[in-house]
């Protein structure tokens, strides 16, 4: 059953309908919403208040269902009998093994639902097969077969798609050396990470490790994977999953006007002023733009296309606007930026008109990204087998297309 506004007010009306005829409640709450989805940046669970008053209200048993990805607080709304049930809906696919890890005490290895609605609701709608970021073999688990021959596999990139890729060769019974340049792994998952509300998919990040680990993987980090480095491996085969790079777009001025980088930025690697101008006005930008919002900042967004954060989900998007209204984030779509200074830009409006915005104090760039692959061609005159996944080989990309590159580069090996 679905409800919207006060809670009370839900459970008298039910109420007047007969509800203590019902078996059971499924309450699944979003309140002024037209479906039953939920955003990632809501809290998790999102709807555990709103169920522990229909509880209250109600002598039949009611099942709580959204967004529960913490198994301790499921248990522990059952144990303060504030539901009787909790369902797994997302978090299932992203996990199926959810009641032996719980049962077995491995909840370091849980894969969290992230709630990136980019493979499971959309794909449902659309009428496709459903897949998760994280799991990308759902619907295909039958493939997941031990290798006929052992290989040696060496994964360049400890982003999400190599830690997915060196985990599945692991698990087929290859020998797995997985090669990261930084000190720690995660690549552009820890740094999505960090901006307003995401800090759930670090959880990710941590599972990923963790499973490599139990599943025999070697992480190495700190290391650069140099050609000659990788030949003293003696690998059967290698998968590049070097990433992207910033796109640094040939605008005049770009080059001398001290613009930083969001991940650079994220990272807290170059400090920005009070006033700040975000450059691009795609996912990254718009939660560049929160993230700097919600911690004092005057941000203004400027995009070239007609429509800011276009490639956000819909469902998220609709909350990212109204964190714009409330922190005042002046949005500029239609703006082509003709020149870079060093406390502005200058633009040219959809009208063809120009405008400046000037008195920034930082621009940072989130004009897109490039692939990065420079070991492939290298690596193809002495390794066997060379795979290249996720965004070195097509950027921008997401999280579903590079897990997806790494499960059927893993699969092929």
């Amino acid at each position: 059953m679905r409800g919207r506004g006060n809670p009370r007010e839900f459970v008298l009306f039910q109420s007047l309908n007969s509800l203590q005829d019902c078996l059971f409640l499924l309450i699944s709450l979003i309140s002024g919403r037209k479906i039953p989805l939920v955003w990632i940046l809501g809290s998790t669970p999102f709807n555990a208040d709103l169920v522990s008053e229909i509880k209250r209200a109600v002598s039949i048993p009611v099942i709580a269902v959204g967004r529960f990805t913490e198994l301790q607080y499921a248990e522990l709304l059952v144990k303060q009998g504030r539901a009787d049930l909790i369902a797994f809906g997302r978090q299932s696919i992203a996990d199926p093994e959810l009641p032996n890890k719980a049962r077995l005490g491995m909840l370091e290895e849980l894969v969290p639902c992230i709630g990136c609605l980019l493979g499971c609701v959309p794909n449902m709608f659309a009428g496709k097969p459903i897949t998760c970021a994280l799991n990308p073999s759902v619907g295909r688990e039958s493939e997941m077969t031990p290798a006929e021959t052992k290989k040696r596999v060496v994964v360049v990139g400890g982003g999400p798609a190599g830690l997915y890729a060196a985990w599945v060769c692991a698990v087929r019974g290859h020998k797995v050396t997985l090669l990261e340049k930084n000190h720690e792994p995660g690549g552009s998952f820890r740094i999505a990470s960090y901006p307003v509300g995401k800090g759930q998919i670090s959880a990710a990040v941590r599972a990923m490790i963790v499973r490599c680990g139990r599943a025999g993987v070697e992480i190495r980090t700190d290391t650069e994977a140099t050609p000659g480095y990788i030949r003293s491996l003696t690998p059967d085969a290698v998968i590049l999953a070097t990433g992207s790079v910033p796109f640094m777009s040939p605008v005049p001025g770009i080059s001398d006007c001290g613009c930083v980088t969001a991940q650079d930025m994220l990272e807290g690697k170059v400090p920005v002023g009070k006033k700040v101008i975000v450059a691009g006005g795609g996912m990254i930008g718009c939660e560049t733009a929160e993230y700097l919002a919600e911690r004092g900042h005057q941000v203004a967004i400027v995009e070239m296309k007609s429509v800011i954060a276009k490639d956000v989900a819909p469902e998220n998007r609709r909350y990212m606007f109204e964190n714009f209204a409330r922190n005042h984030v002046q949005l500029y779509p239609d703006a082509k930026i003709e020149q870079f200074y060093s406390d502005g830009v200058s633009c040219t409006g959809r009208d063809g008109s120009p405008f400046s915005l000037r008195g920034y104090d930082n621009i940072v760039l989130t004009m897109g990204t490039r692939a990065w692959n420079p070991l492939e061609e290298a690596l193809s005159e002495f390794v066997p087998q060379v795979f290249v996944i996720g965004e070195a080989l097509h950027s921008p990309g997401n999280a579903v297309t590079a897990t997806a590159d790494a499960l059927d580069a893993a699969l092929s090996v």
